[in-house]
């Protein structure tokens, strides 16, 4: 995930840029302190799209976007900066970690249930499977099943006999 900053040196464009592409080429996240986070492959495929150079990934980043501490460079209050965005990606990425977690656990609980449902239907069909071949037995007979094929007869003998 990148901020803006982190997409403008990416894509090699200015922050006014980044934002007039918000929307329609960039689909930013906002987390609750309203920071825009970009997802790195949307902003690698725009910047391909644009010219077709390969993006720009400065020296002086990570590959997910938070920024090395470089003490000539950087005073203590733009590192304490940075540690602040890192921890509020690291923040969002657990949120999400989360959401998703919760995304499943529902789809889990949703295929239980299924699982159960379809338990319900098949002990109702077993039932009933026992319940034909009991009948049918009855109602035809000895003399009724000599002339029954003899494989439709071993089906009838499985239904009757037919347990759980």
């Amino acid at each position: 995930m990148l901020t803006r900053s982190g997409v403008a040196k990416r894509i090699r464009k200015s922050l006014a840029t980044v934002r007039r592409m918000e929307g329609n080429e960039l689909h930013p996240e906002v987390d609750e302190n309203g920071v825009h986070w970009f997802d790195e492959d949307e902003v690698d495929q725009v910047a391909r799209g644009r010219g077709g150079r390969r993006p720009v990934i400065p020296t002086r980043c990570r590959r997910d976007g938070s920024i090395f501490p470089s003490s000539s460079r950087h005073g203590l209050k733009s590192w304490v900066q940075e540690a602040a965005i890192e921890r509020r990606q690291r923040e969002h990425d657990l949120k999400k970690a989360k959401d998703g977690a919760a995304t499943l656990k529902a789809e889990l609980d949703a295929a239980k249930h299924r699982i159960e449902e379809l338990n319900d239907e098949h002990r109702k069909m077993r039932s009933i499977m026992r319940t034909l071949g009991t009948l049918f037995l009855t109602i035809a007979g000895p003399t009724a099943l000599m002339r029954i094929d003899p494989t439709l007869m071993a089906v009838i003998r499985a239904c009757a006999s037919y347990e759980d």
